[in-house]
């Protein structure tokens, strides 16, 4: 009995060994018969493809060359030679290519509307009838006639418009495949992250930023070696060198005092200080963060003014001074 249990588990990962190489074989050999039947798909459609312009009266070769093929398939639909450049535009290149399709089965005899569905959707199966039946091409379509001047000029745009557009979704999707993993910039709720060429806020680009010197503040503020952002954000005018973040939101550099990556008109950053409720003040002003931003409390004395402490909160104002006492900003009494 011991014997037996012991040749049991000693079989037991030889089994186990030859599963594991007889399931990576299969997976193998699946993966070798799905190219084969690729490339022998793809070899079909090329040779009866040369085949139907040996048909039409075309070299044969061209079937292999990109682009020149597409050419010469308008030749043989009867279809002005400019239209390849409609196969760049996308969306218009489709119905082109159905148009195209339809044409080309109506040169060889093929009438049905059927056919060209197959053409399209079964071509390894339509494109062989096509080149090896005893359909004939005959090109019955009229000449074409000279391009007016509208088709011209409206051409013209829908390129130009195509030709502009091709960088920026170039570089929108240069920018949404992240080369390397996001690293997080600062703690998990900054929102900043970097991939080492780009660095992101909510995985949104943050254009021109040094993923090199990038660093997250408090507050919702960054700064790299060249400027000083709030979110996604560059803070124009920010000096990253002298730019610190405050209390409640604020920050300031050598030149200026902001709120929410906002520049407050007028602040002092020498002087400037947050207080709590809203309110901040400098040397000069007091000010008061509402809706549309910090304003000036008109008529506030920045010497003597202070807000309430815990113990007032039965009042009904939030701040005073000397002279008047304030809520939210505004004199109440």
């Amino acid at each position: 009995m011991h014997h037996s249990l012991v040749s049991l588990f000693s079989a037991a990962p030889h089994s186990l060994t030859a599963s594991a190489s007889g399931a990576m074989f299969g997976g193998v050999f699946l993966i070798l018969v799905i190219m084969l039947l690729v490339l022998g798909v793809v070899a079909l459609m090329l040779i009866s493809l040369w085949k139907i312009f040996e048909k039409a009266g075309k070299p044969g070769w061209a079937a292999l060359v990109p682009f020149y093929n597409k050419v010469l398939l308008l030749e043989i639909a009867g279809r002005p030679l400019w239209w390849i450049l409609l196969f760049f535009i996308p969306i218009v290149n489709i119905f082109i290519m159905v148009y195209t399709y339809r044409r080309l089965a109506l040169a060889f005899g093929k009438q049905s509307k059927w056919f060209v569905a197959g053409m399209i959707f079964l071509p390894f199966i339509f494109y062989p009838i096509l080149a090896f039946g005893k359909s004939t091409y005959s090109n019955t379509f009229p000449p074409n006639g000279p391009m007016s001047e509208a088709t011209k000029w409206a051409f013209i745009a829908a390129l130009a418009c195509m030709v502009m557009e091709v960088p920026f979704l170039l570089l929108g999707n240069s920018h949404s495949m992240h080369p390397q993993p996001l690293q997080i910039i600062g703690s998990s709720d900054t929102g900043y992250s970097t991939d080492g060429n780009y660095v992101y806020y909510n995985d949104a680009v943050i254009p021109d930023a040094d993923p090199h010197s990038f660093k997250a503040l408090d507050n919702g503020y960054a700064a790299d070696d060249y400027a000083v952002y709030y979110a996604d954000k560059m803070i124009k005018g920010a000096d990253p060198e002298s730019f610190m973040t405050l209390d409640n939101g604020y920050a300031k550099d050598v030149d200026h005092v902001y709120d929410s990556g906002a520049v407050i008109p007028d602040a002092n950053p020498m002087t400037f200080k947050a207080l709590d409720y809203g309110y901040s003040e400098d040397a000069n002003h007091v000010y008061y963060a509402g809706y549309n931003g910090d304003s000036i409390v008109q008529g506030a004395d920045p010497t003597t003014f202070t807000t309430i402490t815990e113990s007032d909160t039965a009042t009904t104002y939030d701040a005073k001074d000397a002279n008047h006492r304030y809520s939210e900003g505004q004199v109440v009494r």
